[in-house]
């Protein structure tokens, strides 16, 4: 079993050709990256995942990541230490297992979950990140020697982050100017607006 950190988060440029459309822009690859070796491997994960593991790695406000900290809160009440996250699998078919193991005193807890929710929680709780031997050697590859000595530019994190803070900017100066705008109408209006819910609701009369 090796240990492997985050190095990017690679936006939707993989396997176009395999994918809708849909699927393709909403398709991210993190990069672990394995340093005694120096290899790395690609998991991939949901925009959904992405977003807010991005904004935790940096440590950046974002209201997407809140469960993840309410959750850290409560494994530490709980008296409970979150050890690592282990990423096995089937070597045939590529089909990844990504599980988080709790431990309380002598007892240990295993729960599987999805990529992108446990490396939030372990960059929450600051735990290590694992890989069992066998995945790591049959789908990792081997970062060139001329890349060896380069920092990596971590652009795919940086500008995610930068289209994830404009997308909260955006989402904000909207709320802002639709109360303006609610605040200037009148109780016929909403009115209205009560009977379309009920209509939505019951079906109209």
């Amino acid at each position: 079993m090796k240990r492997v950190r985050i190095a990017d988060i690679i936006p939707p440029l993989l396997h176009k050709d395999v994918m809708s459309s849909v699927l393709y822009e909403n398709h991210f690859h993190i990069l672990l990256h394995q340093s005694i070796e120096n290899r790395g491997m690609l998991i991939g994960v949901d925009k959904s995942e992405a977003m807010p593991l991005a904004m935790t790695l940096r440590n950046l406000k974002f209201d997407r990541r809140e469960i993840y900290q309410l959750t850290h809160s409560l494994i530490s009440d709980m008296d409970m230490k979150t050890e690592g996250v282990y990423i096995s699998g089937n070597v045939e078919n590529g089909a990844l297992e990504t599980k988080v193991r709790f431990r309380k005193g002598k007892e240990k807890f295993e729960y599987s979950c999805r990529p992108g929710d446990a490396f939030i929680l372990a960059t929450e709780s600051k735990c290590p990140i694992y890989i069992v031997n066998e995945i790591l050697e049959k789908f990792s590859f081997s970062i060139p020697t001329k890349y060896r000595n380069r920092n990596m530019t971590e652009k795919g994190l940086e500008d995610l982050i930068s289209s994830t803070q404009k997308m909260m900017n955006d989402y904000e100066n909207d709320f802002i100017d639709m109360s303006k705008k609610a605040s200037t109408k009148s109780i016929e209006a909403y009115a209205q607006s009560s009977k379309e819910v009920m209509d939505y609701v019951f079906g109209k009369i």
